[in-house]
């Protein structure tokens, strides 16, 4: 991939991890690149994020007379570390420790990254497919019949994240019986998904997710066993997604403007589909791919077409 020259390298071993590594790659007369790379077993997306945003903001607002004194952060970024406010009575953290240490092997321990899929091809290429808010009110009104009065509810991350897995199914033409989406907390045969209405099938699978949690809370029933469903890949085949549309990317100025792209190069071993918020500004949705050739062709015709039947 192209953009791997512009990653930085995160010293890791099994017994010791760093956690964080930063490379800015100038492009003479053109620009410069900021790479970053985190360990994820300290940082999430939204915290790395958070502190991109945190470096962008000390910088855009440094002066002369400040530059021995950093300007203060905004409640908004200010880093949060208290756990006490997290109460967690039926010890769910320590079930979901005991399971991840048991996930490849008894009591691994390694800091070592886990590679989740490891048949991307060499050859795979990188994808960027937009949602425009034109798109995504379409996608919504399709959905209108099946929704009736909560159509209007959906929100645009429901919208992208069920009509893009969706089409990487039907790309795929799996055979495996289930297709999970990790953040849906639910899971539904493939064939509903391969169906006309593939599109519906995954935006009602995810609603119905959403609404449990509103209804029970984030510790769902099953949340415990989480890891270990996903111990046997055979019989399943399990999409993930990186980013969000709320972390905002492209609003982080150092001063010199927004950028003018934004990358989630960790899909390259990954195989997760990477969700940001147009880098128009226009409430719209970019969705970050690699694929095989093969898969890419299909999904770019399979999304092209799908918008186009609206």
């Amino acid at each position: 991939m192209k953009f791997q020259p512009l990653i930085p390298s995160l010293a890791i071993s099994h017994e010791k991890a760093s956690v964080l590594a930063q490379q800015i790659t100038l492009f003479p007369n053109s620009g410069f690149s900021i790479g970053i790379t985190i360990h994820h077993a300290i940082l999430d997306g939204k915290t790395s994020t958070s502190f991109l945003k945190s470096w962008a903001y000390i910088c855009s607002n440094l002066t002369e007379s400040s530059a021995s004194s950093p300007p203060a952060l905004p409640e908004n970024l200010a880093p949060f570390y208290d756990r006490e406010v997290i109460k967690d009575p039926s010890e769910f953290c320590q079930t979901q420790i005991n399971g991840w240490k048991n996930f490849y092997g008894p009591n691994n321990r390694s800091l070592m990254v886990w590679n989740w899929v490891d048949k991307i091809p060499a050859e795979a290429i990188r994808g960027t497919f937009e949602l425009t808010p034109s798109h995504l009110q379409k996608l919504r009104e399709s959905a209108a019949s099946k929704f009736k009065d909560k159509s209007s509810s959906i929100s645009r991350f429901a919208l992208a994240c069920a009509y893009a897995w969706a089409l990487m199914v039907k790309a795929d033409q799996t055979k495996i019986n289930r297709a999970i989406l990790i953040i849906a907390v639910d899971c539904r045969e493939t064939k509903n998904l391969l169906g006309n209405d593939g599109f519906v099938s995954a935006l009602e699978a995810i609603m119905e997710a959403f609404d449990r949690l509103e209804e029970k809370g984030v510790l769902l029933s099953n949340a415990k066993t989480f890891v270990m469903d996903l111990a046997d890949p055979t019989e399943q085949r399990v999409f993930t997604i990186a980013g969000s549309p709320r972390f905002e990317v492209y609003s982080i100025d150092f001063g010199w403007g927004r950028p003018m792209k934004v990358e989630m190069t960790s899909i390259d071993k990954t195989g997760a589909f990477c969700l940001v918020e147009s880098k128009h500004g226009n409430g719209g949705i970019e969705i970050g791919l690699v694929l095989s050739k093969p898969l890419m062709e299909s999904f770019a015709t399979l999304f092209a077409h799908g918008l186009e039947s609206l």
